[in-house]
């Protein structure tokens, strides 16, 4: 039998910048390249057509399933695979492809899709982005387009299954400044309200127009994430285990409440969440989240560690970037150093700064471990070699000029805890050190002028009377 032949289907808009590399990055893993253009003005068609893309003429109407069905459709290939102009496909995921489509028990293979959101943090979301090119899948949806339920019926009918393609594809549009730059939320608020205007009881198009709404409106996010949340519980379960975003429904509505420091309903959601939607490792990590700020602590330690063993493990929902490791590492940590179990806070913090060593918060909570337990030399030593890297953090600025200030040096504390009140993260407590820093040099007058800073009535109180106490 012949190979089957695959086609790569773009669709393209002044992609001038990207849509070369992307193609490059597939040919080793497709037969054919179909270009979607739906209205360059640049030089994107003639990229394409120099590295033998067919471009067809699509006009844009405001539906990206739409013009991905025109790809489908003027493709010639036994199978489709789907990349986005911003993304490049890794040379691993190239050489499985052509494996992969030689199997005859597959109709679909997801692609982890790595996207970098930016402060030097990536997230892994396995999406289908491979599958039989036939009549029956066809894209849905304005935005966030899908072939998932399209698949999941061509599957049940026909006996066959979803697999997963081994390495990533890399995806660089959702980097902050360059989705900004390029407009990109107005044009998605626009669409996913068509959407939902379009497909009113989608569970799918509410969740994804919810998601897009937080960073915009909190309020209007979680009536959407409310109304997906409505629609995908209602849904009969053999439904419901088709359709693997539930659990993020779940994680997003919890997050809110978070963020309004209403922690009993937020966990109300994830209990809710887990008998509906199963177990997710992200119900973990906000529940954890959730005790901490509820300080309940020995709970909330006991999440984290689970976190830290669910490292390396597979699951069909996209994870919190990082919270198996470094950020399961600093959660514990901070539990142990509230529940003053310093030596055990002290073990977890090294080991999330060893998995990420520009982990901030635990570096500067490191630091203050150390000066508890009799060991601020130490601490300082480690936040003078962060801030060479990161001379703009003022709170690690001000740690180190508290450590300072323990061991008596108060012109270092001063000088530390000066050019920390210049940095726009400066935290309120460095007045009050800078302060008794102040005072311990005989400087009453910027020890009153720094006290007159804090924004607590009762500090400054306290503060003017150990300042007077000082003086006398």
């Amino acid at each position: 039998m012949s190979q089957p032949r695959v086609s790569l289907c773009l669709i393209a808009r002044n992609e001038e910048r990207d849509i070369g590399d992307c193609i490059r990055s597939a040919l080793p893993a497709c037969d054919e390249v179909v270009v979607a253009d739906t209205g360059s003005t640049d030089r994107t068609r003639e990229i394409a057509a120099a590295l033998g893309a067919k471009i067809i003429h699509f006009p844009w109407c405001d539906d990206f399933a739409a013009a991905r069905n025109a790809s489908l459709d003027a493709a010639t290939g036994d199978w489709a695979l789907i990349l986005d102009c911003d993304e490049r496909l890794s040379p691993e995921a190239a050489r499985h492809i052509r494996e992969a489509v030689a199997d005859r028990r597959a109709v679909a293979f997801r692609l982890d899709v790595v996207s970098d959101v930016g402060g030097g943090v990536q997230q892994c979301t396995p999406i289908v982005r491979l599958f039989r090119r036939v009549p029956e899948i066809r894209y849905v949806r304005r935005i966030h387009e899908s072939v998932g339920e399209a698949v999941v019926e061509y599957a049940r009918k026909h006996g066959l299954g979803t697999e997963r393609i081994c390495g990533p594809a890399y995806h660089s549009g959702y980097e902050p400044t360059r989705f900004q730059s390029l407009g990109k939320r107005e044009r998605n608020l626009r669409l996913h309200q068509k959407t939902v205007e379009d497909r009113p009881n989608d569970a799918y198009a509410w969740y994804r127009y919810g998601d897009e709404l937080r960073a915009v409106d909190a309020r209007r996010s979680e009536e959407a994430l409310d109304r997906a949340w409505s629609l995908y519980a209602a849904m009969d379960p053999q439904r419901r285990s088709d359709h693997v975003y539930g659990p993020e429904i779940v994680t997003l509505r919890a997050f809110l409440q978070l963020k309004k420091r209403d922690f009993g309903r937020a966990l109300q959601i994830l209990e809710e969440g887990e008998r509906v939607a199963g177990v997710s490792p992200n119900f973990v990590y906000v529940r954890a989240i959730a005790l901490s700020e509820a300080r309940r602590f020995e709970e909330a330690l006991a999440c984290f560690v689970t976190l830290r063993s669910l490292e390396g493990e597979q699951f069909e929902t996209p994870m919190q970037p990082r919270i198996t490791t470094s950020i399961a590492c600093a959660g514990a940590g901070s539990c142990c150093e509230q529940l003053g179990r310093l030596e055990e806070a002290e073990r977890w913090l090294r080991q999330a700064i060893e998995l990420d060593p520009e982990h901030v918060h635990s570096t500067r909570l490191l630091a203050r471990v150390l000066g508890r337990l009799g060991r601020g030399l130490e601490g300082e030593r480690i936040l003078v070699g962060w801030l060479k890297r990161h001379s703009n953090d003022g709170e690690a600025w001000a740690i180190a000029g508290k450590l300072a200030l323990q061991r008596g040096a108060s012109r270092e504390a001063v000088q530390r805890l000066s050019i920390a009140l210049c940095a726009p993260d400066a935290p309120d407590w460095a007045h009050e050190e800078l302060s008794m820093a102040q005072a311990a040099q005989g400087n009453f007058v910027g020890a009153l002028s720094a006290a007159e800073k804090v924004k607590s009535a009762h500090r400054r109180a306290e503060l003017e009377r150990a300042i007077a106490a000082v003086r006398t």
